[in-house]
C-alpha cells in the first residue's frame, strides 16, 4: 500500500530541510503562524479551505498540485489510483527555483554521485 504525504509531512520536511520556522512559512504564505502550526500537527482528518491550500503552497515554495494532493491525503480522501508525492517530485520543485548556473552545479554533483554509485555498485 502506498503512503501518501500529508500537509504535516510537507511542512515538517520543509522545516527540516530549510530551517524555516512556522513563522517564516506563515509570512510567505500570508497565513497565521497558528494556522501553519495547526496544519503541521493535525491529528484528525481535515480538508483545509482552498485558499489556505493555495497560500500554503506559496509558503512552502511548492507547486500547488503537490500541496493539493497532500491536503487530500490529510483529509483521508486520497483516491486509490492517485499518485503519491515522490522525493524526486519535491526535489524537482526546488530545482525549478534555481538559475542556470546553480542548476549546472547541481547537475555536476548528481553526475558525480551517479558515477560513484556505478563504480561501487
Amino acid at each position: 500500500m502506498t503512503t501518501h504525504r500529508t500537509l504535516s509531512d510537507l511542512i515538517r520536511t520543509h522545516k527540516d530541510n530549510t530551517g524555516d520556522s512556522y513563522s517564516d512559512i506563515a509570512k510567505r504564505a500570508g497565513l497565521s503562524k497558528a494556522k501553519v502550526g495547526q496544519l503541521a500537527i493535525a491529528t484528525q482528518p481535515h480538508m483545509p479551505r482552498v485558499d489556505t491550500v493555495e497560500k500554503l503552497a506559496t509558503g512552502l515554495q511548492l507547486p500547488l498540485s503537490i500541496v493539493q494532493r497532500a491536503a487530500m491525503a490529510s483529509a483521508g480522501i486520497t483516491p486509490p489510483d492517485a499518485p503519491s508525492i515522490s522525493d524526486a517530485e519535491l526535489l524537482a520543485a526546488k530545482l525549478a527555483r534555481l538559475d542556470k548556473h546553480e542548476l549546472a552545479i547541481i547537475e555536476r554533483l548528481a553526475d558525480s554521485f551517479i558515477a560513484e554509485a556505478e563504480n561501487n555498485g
